[in-house]
C-alpha cells in the first residue's frame, strides 16, 4: 500500500515558520518590562496592623466574658456580672489553657459602666497561715 499524501506546505517551510514563531515569542517575552512594584507609603498596611493590634484583645476578652457569665449564669463555671465565682475543685491533671492547675481561683467580671465597684479582700493572714495569695485586676 502506497502513501500518497500531499502536503500543501513543504516540511522544510513548516519547520522554518515554526522556528521563526518560537524566536519571535522568545524575543517578545524579553522585550516586555517587569511589572513595576510601587511600594506606596504603607498607610493601608499600618492601619490594618493597628486595627488588629488594638481590636483583637478586645474581641477575645468579650468572648471570654460571654463564656464566663453567660446569659443567666445557670451553667456550672459561670457567674453573673459583678459576682465572684469560686472554684470548688482543682483542674484535672493535664488541663491546658490555665497557668496554675494546683490552686483554687475566684474570678469575677465587673461592670463599671454605671459606676465604680468596690472589691475588698478579707484579712487573709490568719486564714492562710503564711501561704501565698494574690489579687489581680485586668482591664481590657
Amino acid at each position: 500500500m502506497e502513501n500518497n499524501r500531499r502536503w500543501a506546505v513543504s516540511l522544510y517551510a513548516a519547520l522554518w515558520v515554526a522556528a521563526e514563531l518560537s524566536t519571535l515569542a522568545v524575543l517578545g517575552g524579553c522585550a516586555t518590562q517587569a511589572p513595576i512594584v510601587t511600594s506606596g507609603d504603607g498607610w493601608r498596611k499600618d492601619q490594618v496592623t493597628d486595627a488588629y493590634v488594638f481590636g483583637y484583645p478586645l474581641v477575645v476578652s468579650d468572648l471570654a466574658r460571654e463564656k464566663a457569665t453567660g446569659d443567666d449564669a445557670s451553667r456550672p463555671g459561670q457567674a453573673p456580672v459583678n459576682t465572684l465565682r469560686h472554684a470548688t475543685a482543682l483542674l484535672p491533671v493535664g488541663a491546658s489553657g490555665r497557668p496554675s492547675v494546683d490552686t483554687f481561683e475566684s474570678t469575677a467580671w465587673l461592670d463599671v459602666s454605671s459606676g465604680p465597684v468596690l472589691v475588698s479582700l478579707p484579712n487573709m493572714l490568719n486564714m492562710l497561715r503564711g501561704r501565698y495569695y494574690d489579687a489581680r485586676a485586668f482591664d481590657a
